[in-house]
């Protein structure tokens, strides 16, 4: 190994168990750490990863862990260019070399950030977590840390926890707003502050970095600059994408139109006649790689037949509703009511991150919209409405709290442990479309 890259690591390590962690807005994930198995936290570019793993370091601290035994070690440094997999063993020998009485002893917390930067990191994991008492969280970019990619490198040696843009509780907790409210009305102040909080989440989104600037135009490029990463370096770049001007149109097409039914067939048919040359598969793919990117998710038909989930348009959801802000700002304002809960309820549970199945079906007419979680048993499904503000096709209001859309929304929960989610996420909802229609709730949730 070369001395330099030898000398690094030896700082860095001690950097890392002398550093503070930084003041950071808390988040509500939570990784189901088992033994034996490496922890990934993957997510969309720039919705908090790095933060998330130093939150999980600090409250291992707070548990009474010595400091010594949680390491945080970022692999994206210039000076640890060309370190091999051969070479990572390094890390664990100089790290026991300060601390001896550690081996074998007591379990060491490492949080590897971006280590996807060294080829076959896997197989390194993989040694110590066998050979070492080790606990591990690693992150990375979505471009090379795909969900599929680390189950499927890791051998079934890897759990993912998803890291989403900040929900509205977390936007709330980022703006100083208490947690655990008492269990009593709210005051008519504490009203409009929350109206006046959402709105601002609705017109920000739930980028942690778009809420430092307060600047309409300065967020616009900040979050139109995080799509271009994510469409050429997570998508293009990775897949060797030569047809660019067809996946950024089809990109924008996507971004303009949040919360509607994609049809792929229609897109198709509508970019022939303007012109842009890409076929029917060529679009199917694109999708798919934006869902592994984080950047879109879709939703399919409620229906027994997998053929008809297949062949039916699917409902379509972006990672953050500030995208849509960002790329069609008047559309956005527009529709707020309607996507802006989508990114809330729905990233943390949908099909591919919790292997939870999400379906969307159109109601018979004059039925509202709602969102339904279905409890571990699934015979009790549970309502939850995804919109805010219900208005007919005239454009007259029908009911408080929920906007009029030709779809519902069906959560099914496998098991007990993700019950949880449901329950927290209708109080919320419970919570908010009280207060946007004007309707108290009972309690507060």
């Amino acid at each position: 190994m070369d001395n330099q890259v030898l000398q690094t690591i030896r700082q860095k390590l001690g950097d890392a168990i002398k550093t503070s962690f930084p003041e950071m807005v808390r988040r509500d994930a939570a990784p189901a750490l088992l033994r034996g198995k490496a922890q990934a936290v993957i997510g969309m570019r720039r919705a908090g990863k790095t933060f998330f793993l130093q939150q999980c370091l600090a409250d291992r601290l707070a548990l009474g862990i010595e400091r010594e035994r949680l390491v945080y070690f970022n692999f994206e440094d210039e000076r640890l260019g060309g370190l091999r997999a051969e070479e990572l063993g390094t890390l664990i020998e100089e790290y026991y070399r300060q601390f001896p009485q550690f081996r074998h002893q007591a379990e060491v917390t490492w949080c590897l950030d971006e280590i996807q930067l060294v080829p076959g990191w896997e197989r390194f994991v993989r040694r110590i977590l066998d050979a070492e008492n080790v606990e591990i969280l690693v992150s990375g970019s979505s471009a090379r840390m795909l969900s599929r990619e680390v189950a499927t490198s890791m051998r079934g040696r890897a759990m993912e926890t998803v890291i989403t843009p900040f929900s509205f509780r977390e936007f709330l907790r980022g703006r100083n707003w208490p947690d655990g409210a008492p269990h009593r009305l709210p005051s008519g102040a504490e009203r409009s502050a929350l109206r006046a909080h959402f709105d601002a989440y609705l017109e920000i989104g739930g980028f942690p970095e778009a809420g430092a600037y307060a600047a309409a135009r300065d967020r616009v490029g900040l979050l139109q600059g995080y799509v271009d990463t994510v469409l050429f370096r997570d998508v293009a770049e990775r897949h060797q994408i030569s047809n660019l001007p067809a996946l950024r149109a089809f990109v924008r097409q996507l971004l303009r139109n949040p919360a509607t039914m994609l049809s792929v067939s229609k897109v198709h048919a509508d970019f022939g006649s303007r012109g842009i040359a890409v076929s029917k598969e060529s679009l199917l793919a694109f999708l798919a790689h934006l869902e592994d990117a984080f950047l879109v998710f879709t939703v399919p038909l409620a229906d027994r037949s997998e053929r008809r989930r297949q062949v039916n348009p699917r409902k379509l959801y972006l990672a953050d509703h500030g995208l849509a802000q960002a790329f069609s700002p008047v559309a956005g304002l527009d529709r707020r009511q309607t996507y802006g809960t989508g990114p809330e309820a729905l990233p943390q549970s949908f099909d591919r991150w919790h292997r939870s199945p999400i379906t969307t079906r159109h109601p018979a007419p004059g039925t509202r919209p709602d969102l339904d979680g279905t409890g571990p048993t699934g015979n009790h499904p549970e309502a939850l409405p995804v919109t805010l503000a219900a208005v007919s096709t005239a454009g007259r209001r029908q009911e408080p709290g929920f906007f009029v859309h030709s779809w519902r929304l069906q959560w099914r929960f496998p098991s007990h442990q993700y019950s949880h989610i449901a329950q927290s996420i209708n109080s919320l909802w419970r919570k908010r479309l009280a207060i946007h229609s004007g309707i108290l709730p009972g309690r507060w949730p």
